[in-house]
């Protein structure tokens, strides 16, 4: 039995073997349910995959017979510098491993797993170090795995690489932010710097730029109130190590974008670049369904929302200092507060200013930095749910049904009035979540 507590260094809480081999066949599981097309012969073949990801895959495959790393690659679009443009992952060590070892498509589909359940297995650790129960960590990597921002991007190699890598490098910030003693803080930074640095190679500058303002918000979430500077500090001289570690990528990237920007927000093409999310879209997290942009679904929402305003609910009754699942619940609504502030358009009075501040006016669809606000919502549900399970404000799982009911239908019906009725999906998925909360009241 490995065990350490709640509101020490350790971060995790006493898992019997039996019961840790348990969870990982879950993850595992979650992985084998969320990808089944690939393992029934199938392949994506929609959005960025064949136009992109798998010609950049097949020429490194090639140049890595022909014993080369591929920088330039003549045969595609005409001549492309693949290396500056980032997103080839000609430098990233899974990719090099999985292409020598597997044909092409093996290759692919098996990145796409490995990259899954990262995003799974992480989100769990992290939910467990911030002191969830075995149960409240599978909740939080299933609500994670089946969130828009995995399914709806599951197109796009360097997406799921960078969201596989995103809860490990919470989970390290976290642990800086939690350190104790002169050399745990900067041991965990340098941890910071390695698995950041390693996501850098697969790069995807959108997405991982995101991941280091949400590692920020968590070190300094999750650290006592005299120590929140100094492990600010900390993660950011860790992101700052892993950028020097991945500049073998970064500067080529740096000089390609010099001679070939792209779309921005707050440049003059702008509408080419997205926009923020909308009061319609943020609707849909609760029903699901389609939306526009499709990163801001949340599948499943109905229970993962009641398990998370139950959490919150109940922590402002007994105070958030005074709970066990703190450290949950500052986390999450650090991560729910960076997503909703720096993505809604029309919502964020500030949004005109932002389009032009760095880094967030430097990439297109800022809307995507949701991705944050769901993997959040992940950790309060997983505090709600152990709250729940526990015996402990069973009266509000009542008082949770009634909320979710009304949320949905005001969800519904600013989808009606905005021309975007709900399906059958979007109406049986909050039923469904008002169910389970009411037979579990």
């Amino acid at each position: 039995m490995h065990t350490s507590s709640d509101a020490g260094p350790g971060l995790v809480r006493a898992v019997p073997a039996r019961g840790r081999l348990r969870v990982e066949l879950a993850f595992a599981a979650l992985v084998l349910v969320a990808s089944w097309p690939l393992l029934a012969g199938r392949c994506h073949v929609d959005h960025d995959v064949l136009p992109y990801a798998l010609p950049h895959l097949d020429a490194l495959q090639r140049e890595l017979a022909a014993g080369r790393l591929r920088t330039w690659e003549p045969a595609l679009y005409c001549g492309y510098y693949a290396h500056g443009a980032g997103q080839a992952g000609s430098l990233y060590p899974p990719n090099l491993v999985l292409l020598g070892a597997l044909p092409l498509l093996w290759a692919y589909k098996a990145s796409i797993l490995l990259h899954q359940w990262l995003l799974a297995r992480g989100l769990g650790a992290l939910a467990g170090a911030l002191g969830a129960s075995r149960r409240a960590q599978v909740l939080a990597a299933a609500a994670g795995l089946l969130s828009g921002s995995a399914t709806d991007h599951v197109w796009h190699h360097n997406v799921v690489v960078a969201l596989g890598w995103a809860p490990w490098c919470l989970l390290l910030a976290a642990r800086v932010g939690r350190a104790e003693g002169p050399r745990a803080g900067p041991t965990a930074a340098l941890l910071l710097a390695g698995a950041y640095g390693l996501a850098l190679l697969q790069a995807h500058p959108q997405w991982h730029a995101y991941t280091a303002l949400g590692a920020l918000a968590v070190a300094a979430a999750v650290a006592p109130p005299g120590r929140r500077l100094r492990a600010a500090g900390l993660a950011a001289a860790g992101l700052a190590g892993a950028g020097l570690l991945a500049a073998a990528l970064l500067l080529p990237m740096w000089g390609y974008q010099q001679v070939w920007p792209r779309p921005l927000v707050g440049g003059r093409w702008a509408f080419l670049a997205g926009n923020g999310a909308r009061l319609e879209d943020l609707a849909v997290w609760l029903l699901g369904g389609p939306s526009a942009p499709p990163q801001d679904v949340l599948r499943p929402g109905a229970v993962v929302w009641a398990l998370a305003w139950l959490h919150l609910r109940a922590l402002g009754r007994a105070g958030l200092a005074r709970t066990s699942s703190a450290g949950l619940a500052r986390a999450g609504l650090a991560l729910v507060a960076l997503g909703l502030f720096f993505a809604p358009s029309e919502l964020n009075p500030l949004y005109p200013l932002l389009v032009h501040v760095p880094p967030f006016s430097l990439f297109r669809v800022p809307s995507r930095i949701l991705a944050l606000a769901q993997l959040g919502l992940c950790l309060l549900a997983a505090g709600g749910l152990d709250r729940w399970a526990r015996g402990r404000d069973v009266g509000l799982a009542r008082e949770a049904a009634l909320v979710l009911a009304g949320a949905a239908g005001a969800a519904a019906l600013l989808r009606h009035l905005g021309g975007a009725p709900p399906g059958e999906l979007g109406l049986a998925l909050p039923a469904l979540g008002v169910a389970v909360v009411a037979l579990g009241a």
